[in-house]
């Protein structure tokens, strides 16, 4: 994936989670992932299809995801993941790579974005057949307990 859109999507999705959260956000250096790979047990995933076809999964710890939901829902305190917690993590999902589609428009890049699934579960294994994976982490108020990661999987054709 050219550098140029792994910054678009990289600035796309720090400021929509910062509007979002109000928390201050890093972003991290991009990687690439080996796969398949071990996420946070929390995933949120979507499939991307048009210009990148993939899908997207940002990952995160439980404790973390519950905070998140919390910043979402205008500070209702969110201390398990129930169905509401769970919409507002997929909501955050359709957010995130919503920009990031609006913002890679601009360079000519379209993608659509396919519904939400949110994944819980204790040492998860995502794996995507012959696609690359590229990992941005997002880290919240300098503490790297509290991060985000959008991981890419995409086709390298």
């Amino acid at each position: 994936m050219k550098e140029e859109y792994i910054d678009i999507i990289s600035e796309a999705g720090k400021s929509l989670l910062e509007s979002i959260t109000g928390f201050d956000i890093q972003v991290k250096k991009a990687y690439k992932r080996d796969n398949p790979y071990y996420s946070d047990n929390v995933a949120i995933m979507i499939t991307l299809l048009g210009s990148i076809r993939g899908h997207a999964v940002l990952t995160l710890n439980g404790e973390f995801a519950c905070k998140i939901a919390s910043a979402m829902m205008c500070g209702l305190e969110v201390n398990e993941l129930d169905d509401m917690g769970k919409s507002a993590l997929a909501e955050l999902g359709n957010m995130v790579m919503g920009n990031c589609g609006t913002q890679l428009s601009q360079k000519g890049l379209f993608i659509d974005i396919g519904p939400p699934s949110v994944l819980i579960g204790e040492k998860m294994e995502i794996s995507f057949d012959k696609m690359a994976i590229i990992t941005i982490p997002f880290i919240f108020n300098e503490n790297e307990k509290e991060k985000v990661e959008l991981n890419i999987s995409y086709s390298e054709e």
